[in-house]
């Protein structure tokens, strides 16, 4: 995702995530819905490096674990949890 400064990109926001089901039955529907809880992750991505990222900062890893994991529970409810695996913001 890119990390943007007033009218320039400053820098990109690298994520690795993975989410975990509430169940083995309500994982399989989940790789059915991928594309639109990506599409969720990615709006959530967008907005948070928008208004929280900057490359002179630490990333708050577990506030957008939140936001992930709300934004991901709000398209289906079978998620259970968003994991960040990997998380950094460069120049």
């Amino acid at each position: 995702m890119p990390i943007i400064n007033s009218d320039r990109i400053e820098g990109a926001l690298h994520v690795s995530v993975v989410m975990s089901a509430a169940s083995d039955v309500a994982l399989a529907g989940l790789t059915e819905r991928e594309p639109k809880l990506r599409a969720a992750l990615i709006a959530e991505l967008i907005e948070f490096s928008r208004l929280y990222v900057s490359t002179q900062m630490p990333v708050n890893a577990a506030q957008l674990r939140t936001l992930l994991t709300n934004a991901s529970r709000a398209q289906d409810k079978d998620v259970a949890d968003v994991l960040i695996v990997e998380i950094s913001a460069m120049a």
